[in-house]
């Protein structure tokens, strides 16, 4: 993903060293054009504008605006790749304002990614407290995938006493001993 901040003509080229070495040969990829519109001088390109305005409007969002009441305005909405229209743009639970800042005693989550530490637990259900409350509510820290350091990921630590297999293995994901 590439985020132009102006309205402008950019170029953009790959070139690599597959023996990783920068003094060795090169491969030199195709140069790619992309051209930024913004009719509007305001920071949102058209194409963001008319893709989050109903009917669509390369003119009609205002970049110090907070649409849905996240606590972002639609220009940081833009340059987080979040949905100006969602409060919750990644569907966790958890309003795109508050990942950012980490409410709620939570250490800040990406509100563009469910699952900032890709445990396969919703960052929603990860309230950072070190105690299990339920499976919504697991107390386990959603920028840590093993939040006890037992060498098992949060996702596959169930809390129900019962080991079934590797992927629910029914311990305790705030409790290192629990097995």
């Amino acid at each position: 993903e590439v985020i132009a901040p102006l309205a402008d003509t950019y170029y953009w080229q790959i070139i690599s060293y597959p023996d990783g070495d920068p003094e060795g040969t090169p491969v030199i990829g195709p140069v790619f054009t992309f051209i930024v519109i913004d009719a509007d001088n305001d920071g949102l390109p058209d194409s963001y504008e008319e893709a989050h305005t109903t009917p669509a409007s390369a003119t009609a969002l205002n970049p110090d605006d907070d649409l849905e009441g996240d606590g972002l305005t639609n220009l940081e909405e833009f340059e987080l790749g979040t949905d100006p229209n969602e409060s919750d743009s990644d569907g966790d639970g958890l309003d795109d304002g508050d990942e950012l800042v980490g409410a709620g005693g939570r250490p800040p989550t990406d509100p563009s990614n469910e699952d900032t530490d890709g445990d396969g637990i919703d960052d929603g259900a990860e309230s950072a407290t070190g105690i299990w409350v339920s499976p919504s509510d697991r107390g386990t820290d959603p920028t840590d995938r093993d939040s006890d350091d037992d060498n098992l990921e949060d996702g596959v630590e169930t809390n129900t006493g019962v080991f079934v297999d590797a992927s629910d293995t029914g311990t305790n994901p705030v409790n290192a001993n629990s097995d």
